[in-house]
């Protein structure tokens, strides 16, 4: 983009790498470990979260624009400590910093009163919520603890993230396989992973997937965490003091974005949850101007439409969120859950509704023409510790005429949103180190 933007691109690079190698690392309890940023609950504001190896002094956040380093605000934030197994406690930390100017190059370091220090990060004040964009966000999700994830992702991530433009990253779900592995360290271990993927450097938003659910219930649990308090403590979304980041949204430019949790209405959500949740997806989708924000996506962790799963589990999703979706004409719908790509046709209805779920005449698998229905993408292709799901080899295939695109590489998905009529969906195969899909949505 330019300006004082490009500035902070060389020392993000530098800090991205350095963090993904480890460098630096420190073995004291009190030092600051995977700090990475959220929007804020207000304008202009970023949340930074992070965890230590054991109990800490007061959280705090020095930050400071970049060409006035002479004059630091240090904001103090909040400690929670809990137990994520019998044997072992997690000690998360956050504090909200700004306002911040858009475009402006910061730093910041998070800290312990009479503690541990962490490294000193570089970021971007967010583009203004409204303005007319550009605006570029790359999303992934089921990324787990694998071989593939950590020496293939993160490093094409990073360096796409070092090289300027990128807003935020979405994680679709599943940040740890499992988190309640390793007696309940394994959740640690994946923040720490997210944050060498420049989570540190840009803003990473969350939703909650199946895999960051797990069930140790101390006593005293508040009712609010279920079985995903490691996942909720960790991962600080808007509006946190009310939802506790089980769904929330924000805004980015010209384009507004809802998180959802499709684990409210599975085996593992809490009643009250699904209403709840209802509440605020009607609420939130009424309330967006399209006029400021032109472009609408949801993000949620199970698939509404797969070619790989069996279709009771997306009937579930489909009768939580498809309405609502339809009603407030969400244009773009990110998932993971399944482990591989696929993007879908502008489609309603259920998948036997071949009406509905066609193309377009105006449509063709590269230019969809003010499509009529949201769009479905799946990227559940970060590189989990599980498997690919091989789609292509479902007997039924032949009858998703729902499905344009279907590939079983390792990879991430890009969105781009130049102005207030035209989106841009690409696909990257870090296995191929190219572009294998791209499609734009035109509204003119």
């Amino acid at each position: 983009r330019g300006g004082p933007r490009e500035q902070a691109v060389a020392a993000i690079a530098v800090a991205a790498m350095a963090v993904a190698a480890g460098v630096g690392a420190d073995p004291d309890p009190t030092t600051p470990m995977a700090e990475h940023l959220a929007f804020g609950s207000d304008a202009n504001t970023l949340t930074v979260a992070w965890h230590t190896l054991g109990a800490a002094g007061t959280a705090q956040v020095k930050w400071w624009k970049t060409a006035e380093p002479e004059t630091p605000i240090t904001t103090t934030g909040l400690s929670d400590t809990y137990l994520i197994s019998p044997n072992n406690s997690a000690f998360v930390h956050r504090a909200t910093i700004g306002p911040l100017a858009p475009g402006t190059p910061y730093r910041y370091s998070a800290q312990h009163a009479g503690g541990g220090t962490g490294q000193v990060h570089d970021f971007v004040g967010p583009v203004a919520d409204g303005s007319a964009g550009p605006v570029k966000m790359l999303f992934f999700g089921d990324s787990g603890n694998s071989k593939v994830w950590a020496e293939a992702t993160v490093p094409a991530v990073t360096s796409e993230v070092a090289a300027g433009g990128v807003d935020t990253i979405i994680h679709t779900g599943d940040m740890a396989y499992y988190a309640k592995d390793d007696d309940g360290r394994m959740g640690g271990l994946h923040a720490e992973q997210l944050s060498n993927a420049t989570g540190h450097a840009v803003p990473l938003m969350t939703v909650v997937g199946n895999g960051d659910v797990f069930c140790y219930r101390p006593p005293g649990i508040p009712d609010w965490a279920q079985c995903t308090e490691d996942y909720q403590r960790r991962y600080i979304m808007p509006g946190w003091d009310r939802t506790h980041s089980l769904w929330s949204s924000f805004s980015v430019g010209p384009v507004h974005v809802i998180l959802l949790d499709s684990e409210a209405d599975t085996w593992c959500g809490a009643t009250q949850n699904k209403t709840l949740q209802r509440e605020f997806m009607e609420a939130d989708l009424a309330a967006v101007d399209r006029r400021v924000h032109p472009w609408l996506v949801a993000v949620v962790h199970r698939p509404l439409y797969t070619s790989c799963l069996n279709g009771n589990e997306q009937q579930t999703m489909r009768d939580a969120f498809a309405s609502a979706f339809e009603q407030y004409k969400v244009d773009v719908v990110f998932n993971g859950h399944v482990h591989s790509y696929e993007r879908t046709w502008p489609v309603t209805g259920d998948y036997n509704v071949t009406t509905n779920a066609t193309a377009e005449a105006s449509n063709t698998p590269s230019v969809y023409r003010r499509p009529s229905h949201p769009v479905h993408v799946i990227a559940g292709t970060a590189g989990n510790g599980e498997s690919i799901d091989d789609c292509s080899k479902q007997a039924n295939t032949s009858n998703w005429t729902f499905s344009v695109v279907r590939s079983n590489d390792i990879g991430y998905g890009r969105l781009m949103v130049p102005n207030a009529t035209h989106l841009h969906l690409e696909f990257f195969s870090v296995t191929q180190n190219a572009v294998i899909d791209s499609v734009w949505i035109d509204k003119s």
